[in-house]
């Protein structure tokens, strides 16, 4: 069955909140995690020093391997253990060892000064900040998004309430001393999402459901007209999902063509929303529906809609995947105060060996002749925890190939090269 293993115990304290979600990063043949996490109420008796406001926030990057064995030997990436930084949203560009981090200054509850910071990782136990930047203003209610293209050297960053969208090139960013410095901005736009290397998704995050469009990233021009659309949502190989409520409040699995958003299979899973909103995670173009409320997840096939629910026994939610198929997550928001892994009864294992990528089940064995998907990415990888969004930058297109007797494709024609990896079931 589905098991959820406590990992590590971050705090005494019950509530905690793991505010930029799990980031595993791949860094030279090692998996690190990172994330950000405080307590919220109980300012005084913080375990790492951890006194008061602002300077409550910790953003870890850990090995996972200690991680697994439980330690809380740990990386403070902004280089203290309590600062002002609480991070909401995570991008990582493997091409550079990039780990893009984006939330505010804290100045108050829900107040504080629009922040995005990039870190090299290339060396993990010794990051190096490349940029740090923030807003001039101060905003209340602030939520930040942000976004690196790497393909069209754009950096976009956007903050809600404030509906305006700043955009430019790496070097703008580097020159620039406020994000306002940025030479562009687009008015009516707070919440962006990458469809593939060329087009992302902007919204008016201000009302529910959000009002929402595809941008042209050469352009940056409004490619079709605006079409509501519910969140969360995520990007399979060849499908936007995005999750909905019906009327009689059950959640809806909507299949959306990534040339114009249009539904193109709608699917009324018969269960209840419930009060923690639902998570979909891509598994090739089928999706499997964390939800939360109800203790389950749903498998749902784009032809054939529910295929499988399977008990999740412990809520595991903000979560990354591990090249061994295990997810790394949290607690579902102020809930506890964990570090877990969820491992299913059946899964796929990823082990690179120099030029070679093999792929085993979870009892060690070689898949032989199995079809996989790989392809080049350009290195946008974002997890925005406060909109439960997973968004992938897939390439525009992937090559299939087919395993040997010992379960292994030679990669060496990707060499140097950051690349997806998709083993459907």
């Amino acid at each position: 069955m589905v098991q959820v293993v406590k990992l590590l115990q971050l705090s005494n304290i019950s509530d905690i909140e793991v505010s930029s979600g799990i980031k595993i990063l791949k860094i030279n043949g090692e998996e690190w995690v990172f994330f950000g996490w405080y307590h919220d109420t109980q300012y005084g008796s913080d375990e790492y020093g951890c006194t008061s406001t602002p300077n409550i926030f910790h953003n870890w990057l850990m090995k996972r391997s200690d991680l697994e064995a439980g330690k809380t030997d740990h990386i403070n990436i902004t280089g203290s253990e309590c600062n002002s930084f609480i991070t909401l949203g995570v991008q990582y560009l493997p091409s550079r060892k990039w780990l893009m981090v984006h939330g505010y200054t804290y100045t108050s509850g829900g107040t504080g000064y629009p922040r995005l910071a990039i870190y090299d990782v290339s060396d993990p136990n010794n990051p190096q900040v490349v940029k740090d930047i923030q807003s001039s203003s101060s905003v209340s209610s602030v939520f930040t998004h942000a976004l690196y293209n790497e393909k069209h050297d754009k950096i976009l960053i956007s903050w809600k309430p404030t509906l305006k969208l700043y955009y430019g090139s790496f070097n703008d960013l580097l020159n620039a001393s406020k994000i306002e410095d940025l030479p562009n901005v687009i008015d009516g736009y707070d919440v962006f999402y990458s469809i593939d290397d060329d087009r992302v998704i902007v919204c008016d995050n201000a009302h529910f459901p959000s009002t929402c469009y595809i941008m042209d990233l050469d352009t940056m021009q409004i490619e079709t007209s605006g079409i509501n659309l519910d969140l969360p949502k995520t990007r399979t190989i060849n499908y936007l999902v995005t999750l909905a409520k019906s009327d009689s409040n059950n959640i809806v699995v909507q299949f959306r063509s990534l040339n114009d958003l249009s539904v193109i299979k709608s699917y009324d899973l018969g269960v209840s929303w419930g009060s923690k909103t639902p998570q979909p995670m891509p598994i090739g173009d089928d999706v499997a529906v964390f939800d939360f409320s109800n203790s389950k997840i749903h498998v749902v096939n784009k032809d054939n809609g529910l295929v499988q629910t399977i008990d999740l026994p412990k809520v595991c939610v903000e979560g990354d995947i591990s090249n061994d198929g295990t997810i790394i997550c949290a607690d579902f928001n102020m809930a506890g105060n964990s570090i877990n892994k969820l491992v299913a009864d059946i899964y796929y294992k990823v082990i690179f060996n120099g030029a070679s990528v093999c792929i085993e089940d979870n009892q060690g064995q070689p898949l032989a002749n199995k079809n996989i998907y790989v392809g080049e990415i350009g290195g946008t990888n974002q997890l925005d925890r406060w909109q439960m969004i997973r968004g992938y930058s897939l390439p525009s297109s992937l090559d299939s190939k087919t395993t040997g007797s010992d379960g292994c494709i030679d990669l060496s024609e990707y060499n140097g090269k950051a690349v997806v990896i998709i083993v459907p079931p």
